[in-house]
């Protein structure tokens, strides 16, 4: 059965603080496979993330400009850094650095049935930074988040496979800015044509604030390049689809995986 590598790709879901779980090895882009990586080996992931948007969805669903002009458009563009390592054969801990934020996770293979595989993860994210903080009134940018989540991955043959991964995630402070809790689904599909894996894929996610909710659904589509076992190139974008309250955001990643 042919052995798949591990990237790792860094999108935002959502507009406010903070994502979701990230640092810890994916077999694809943001849905995580079940297996850490072999004992003894390490990750470390630079990343180009770009995205842009000029519309949101409003409480009805429907598309609004942001600007009068149509010549106006929010550009977001960051540098991420990620590393994994592997400390057993079930258990993997993986940190993503941001300009702003610091993401730490972990991720425990339960069992493996044949060509299924399951698995738990949990993740804590925190601000990065200087900043001059108000403890007894933290902005929203100022105040961390948790994570817990299930993996599910299944191997169709040594060229193809997919991941599954529901997570779950709550603040450590409350803001009227944040929402009181947040829900993310992803499933991500690959398939290989010799060293290279196509992938595509759906991401969601449901925010609950206390008088609104917020969701969007999004695309993921893209491909990774794998012609040497310890180097990867990987480019995927991101294309929202529908949502409530949010914006409609398009993007782009291109990440360098390593394997040391």
């Amino acid at each position: 059965m042919r052995k798949f590598l591990f990237l790792g790709i860094v999108l935002l879901f959502s507009s406010h603080g903070f994502s979701q779980i990230g640092g810890i090895t994916a077999s694809k882009f943001n849905s995580f496979n079940h297996t850490p990586i072999p004992v003894g080996k390490a990750e470390f992931e630079p990343s180009y993330n770009l995205n842009r948007f000029s519309q949101r969805w409003n409480q009805d669903g429907k598309l609004e400009n942001i600007y009068n002009s149509s010549d106006s458009i929010v550009i977001d563009e960051s540098l991420n850094f990620r590393m994994a390592y592997a400390l057993t054969e079930r258990l993997e801990f993986g940190c993503n650095l941001g300009v702003d934020y610091s993401n730490w996770s972990a991720k425990y293979a339960i069992a493996t049935y044949d060509k299924l595989g399951l698995g738990i993860m949990a993740g804590a994210n925190f601000p990065l930074g200087f900043a001059v903080i108000d403890k007894s009134n933290r902005s929203a940018d100022q105040i961390g988040s948790y994570a817990f989540g299930l993996i599910a991955s299944y191997e169709f043959s040594d060229k193809s496979s997919t991941d599954l991964n529901v997570q779950w995630q709550d603040y450590f402070q409350s803001n009227i800015e944040l929402p009181q809790s947040d829900l993310f689904l992803s499933w991500e599909y690959g398939y290989y044509v010799k060293d290279i894996l196509l992938v595509g894929g759906f991401w969601f996610q449901d925010s609950i604030f206390e008088f609104s909710d917020q969701y969007k659904l999004t695309f993921v589509p893209g491909v990774s390049f794998e012609m040497k076992e310890e180097y990867m190139v990987v480019i995927n974008g991101s294309f929202d689809l529908l949502g409530k309250n949010i914006e409609k955001v398009n993007g782009l990643s291109v990440a360098f995986t390593l394997t040391l």
